[in-house]
């Protein structure tokens, strides 16, 4: 079942569309990000920032994937019958979504597709959840259910509504507040080097230290906040020549 649900997360890709999607065939690599995403370690495990979605302005994006004929589940190879979409979790609530096909089942061996579609209304970043159910063969039929995680929808403010840092080095985080298990900060660099995150919490006790290589140009850095207490936190960033800093508050 692992090596399954690592291989139907590798293949998915999301690009803009204008009608009914259509699925793509020519998916036959393993990994293939989705288009316009990023993807960060996060405590171990791999974290998929999606296009960006902004307040006010339509975001549509379609879903690609490819369902193998097999499986590994345990020591033995099943035969994928089917693979359903049964529901998207966590889209916000202005989205919705659809498949190429009416029932959003697809059989083993196929390529299909699904678009998220909505305006979002407020700045946001949200789990995207998919839940699907897996039709097998293993001498007998049999069906699993288990939920995609680690895909994260980012919903900016078309005016840049979020708290920015003081200091020399400017910064975003958002959401502020945030009530998920992931926020992100986001600030430009003018050359590759290396910043250094310092995050306490309101009485002055140090609760996150880490250091990130930033790219030249726009960079967005995934701060993991799921077992933060409620309250108000502060943040300090520095480079070998800039410094900056900012708060954000968690609420649940």
């Amino acid at each position: 079942m692992k090596k399954f649900l690592l291989l139907f997360l590798a293949v998915l890709s999301f690009e803009g569309i204008n009608a009914q999607c259509v699925p793509d065939t020519t998916i036959n690599q393993l990994v293939v990000p989705p288009a316009g995403s990023t993807i960060h370690n996060v405590g171990g495990r791999d974290v998929v920032i999606l296009p960006y979605a902004y307040v006010g302005q339509p975001y549509d994006e379609t879903l690609q994937f490819f369902i193998p004929a097999d499986t590994t589940i345990g020591a033995n190879t099943a035969a994928i019958d089917y693979v359903k979409v049964v529901d998207f979790m966590g889209l916000p609530s202005a989205f919705n979504y659809d498949c190429s096909n009416d029932s959003c089942y697809f059989a083993g061996g196929s390529y299909g597709c699904a678009n998220m579609f909505g305006t979002p209304t407020v700045p946001d970043s949200v789990e995207l959840q998919v839940a699907i159910e897996l039709g097998a063969v293993i001498i007998f039929p049999f069906a699993l259910q288990d939920t995609l995680r680690d895909y994260y929808l980012v919903t900016k403010a078309s005016i840049g509504l979020e708290e920015k840092s003081s200091g020399a080095l400017q910064a975003r985080f958002y959401p502020n507040p945030a009530s998920n298990d992931m926020a992100f900060l986001e600030l430009n660099a003018i050359k590759p080097e290396e910043i250094t995150l310092l995050i306490s919490n309101s009485v002055g006790q140090a609760v996150r230290s880490a250091t990130y290589q930033l790219n030249a140009g726009e960079n967005t850095l995934p701060i993991e906040i799921g077992h933060y207490s409620p309250g108000v936190y502060y943040y300090k960033l520095q480079t070998d020549d800039q410094r900056g800093s900012g708060r954000f508050v968690i609420h649940r």
